[in-house]
């Protein structure tokens, strides 16, 4: 298994990404929490519940809300 660190624009690691063999690519939070999946197989990404979001690889579309703590952006109404 193949481990990515992703790290924003400060270059702090926010997140993993860990590719297995078959394709398959697991994103996780800095602290080791799931934020989702890619399955090559099923060509679909899917959140931490297991619904899917997106077709094809968007794992970047997981990344956003972590994004978003780190730079205590506060988007609350």
């Amino acid at each position: 298994m193949a481990e990515e660190p992703i790290k924003d624009g400060r270059g702090i690691t926010i997140a993993f990404v860990n590719t297995i063999g078959n394709g398959d690519q697991f994103v996780l939070h800095k602290d080791g929490y799931p934020l989702g999946n890619y399955d090559v197989s099923m060509n679909v990404t899917r959140d931490p519940t297991g619904r899917i979001v997106a077709q094809g690889n968007q794992i970047g579309m997981l990344l956003r809300p972590v994004f978003f703590k780190t730079v205590g952006t506060d988007f609350s109404v």
